[in-house]
């Protein structure tokens, strides 16, 4: 009896450490979906000027890739998070002023497209579905880019302003156009 009883225990414990440390519900990203980021490598330099003639620089900093496929939240007890939402993060920095950017792709559901959440200098746009425009720079026309309005950012302080009017993300280049509230538009230089 004694043996039934601590093997029930064990069988128990194992149960209930398998239903708390299995993902309740996941999403994984397909390849093309990854391209939003997989397509930059750390390190990477991109050169931009102005309708003026400056010119800027942006470094990618950090490539975040979260898709996996294991259905054990090894992190549970440190996270209790009982869903796994596969994306893409793509940190970088303007140069020469070192401000910050981040690019994120998401894929909340299984059954609809990634969205998108970003930042540039100032002021997060959360959750933007996914819209591919074009634009032409130069004589390259990109047909998959994701335009960004922070026009759409409300701030908290009315002192706060945002330098950044919008910017334009490539799936195939990155970072290509940003535009200043000034009007200053800095285009990517392609070589």
């Amino acid at each position: 009896m004694k043996r039934i009883i601590k093997n029930s225990g064990v069988v128990l414990a194992c149960l209930i450490f398998l239903c708390s440390c299995i993902y309740r519900s996941m999403t994984h990203m397909n390849d093309d979906e990854l391209e939003w980021a997989t397509n930059r490598h750390e390190g990477e330099m991109m050169y931009f000027r102005s309708q003026n003639g400056d010119v800027d620089s942006v470094k990618i900093l950090v490539i975040y890739i979260c898709n996996s496929l294991d259905p054990i939240n090894w992190a549970y007890f440190n996270t209790s998070n009982r869903d796994y939402i596969a994306g893409v993060d793509v940190d970088y920095a303007l140069y020469p002023n070192n401000e910050r950017g981040s690019m994120c792709v998401r894929k909340i559901s299984k059954d609809r497209p990634v969205v998108f959440s970003s930042f540039l200098i100032k002021g997060w746009l959360y959750k933007i579905p996914i819209k591919m425009t074009s634009l032409k720079i130069d004589s390259i026309t990109m047909n998959d880019i994701m335009f960004f309005d922070n026009g759409k950012i409300e701030s908290d302080n009315s002192k706060d302003s945002i330098p950044i009017l919008s910017y334009s993300w490539s799936k195939k280049y990155g970072l290509v156009q940003y535009t200043f509230q000034d009007g200053t538009v800095f285009s990517r230089i392609f070589e």
